[in-house]
């Protein structure tokens, strides 16, 4: 059994689904600077379910591979959520967290790359630019971090190579203006969550002031930037 919205309906239920989801990422960012800890798991899980609603629309109009690719973005992103909420009972949750990410990073990749002619692309000089810039920022952190990393490196390092490898596929896609630089902001935004979370982690003992809020700030714009860009993506 299948059903079609209207413009209208598809317009509105963006709108309250997107009202809804920055809302209550609001309420799990107070909940964990309070130490509510409670609100946040409550909260937490309910984002990357949210924005897969947002795309139900467009995927009950294009049932595409890119589509289903999306939803397992998300999906695994979920997983990464909930396994990150437990990571002070035991460090095998951070490990579990970093792998759901990174699934999602690559699944990121696919899409991207998929978007567009990236051979073609690569022989313009901004594009080498901008893959001297998302490796420069990458070889900068991981020499930042890497005497802290411990048994960490490896996982750490080859996670930290996935982000940035997707930061620079989003650059790729040949789609329309819009698409792309919401496509591009949140990836710009996913990596600077992430390189966050590294640095508060391994630098600072997960102890660096106000971090975990702008972690959340930025993660929670990086998600949404990029599924609504993948939407308009299918608005040429």
């Amino acid at each position: 059994m299948s059903f079609k919205l209207s413009l209208k309906e598809i317009r509105n239920s963006f709108f309250i689904i997107s009202i809804i989801y920055f809302l209550v990422s609001a309420i799990e960012i107070v909940g964990d600077v309070s130490g509510a800890k409670e609100v946040v798991y409550i909260t937490k899980p309910l984002l990357m379910p949210l924005l897969i609603l947002l795309y139900i629309p467009t995927w009950n109009q294009n049932k595409d591979n890119l589509s289903k690719l999306l939803i397992g973005a998300l999906f695994f992103a979920f997983i990464g959520d909930v396994a990150l909420m437990f990571v002070l009972l035991s460090e095998h949750y951070f490990l579990l967290g970093l792998g759901a990410f990174m699934v999602t990073q690559i699944i990121y990749v696919v899409i991207f790359s998929k978007a567009g002619g990236p051979f073609n692309m690569l022989k313009q000089f901004k594009w080498l630019f901008i893959l001297l810039l998302f490796g420069g920022i990458y070889f900068s952190l991981m020499y930042s971090l890497y005497d802290q990393l411990n048994e960490m490196k490896i996982p750490v390092l080859v996670y930290g190579a996935v982000v940035c490898l997707m930061g620079f596929t989003s650059t790729m896609r040949n789609t329309n203006q819009l698409s792309y630089y919401l496509v591009f902001i949140g990836a710009c935004f996913f990596v600077a969550s992430d390189s966050l979370i590294a640095v508060n982690k391994f630098l600072y003992s997960a102890d660096l002031f106000l971090a975990q809020p702008f972690i959340m700030i930025l993660y929670v714009i990086a998600q949404y930037f990029i599924v609504v860009g993948l939407i308009k993506a299918y608005k040429q």
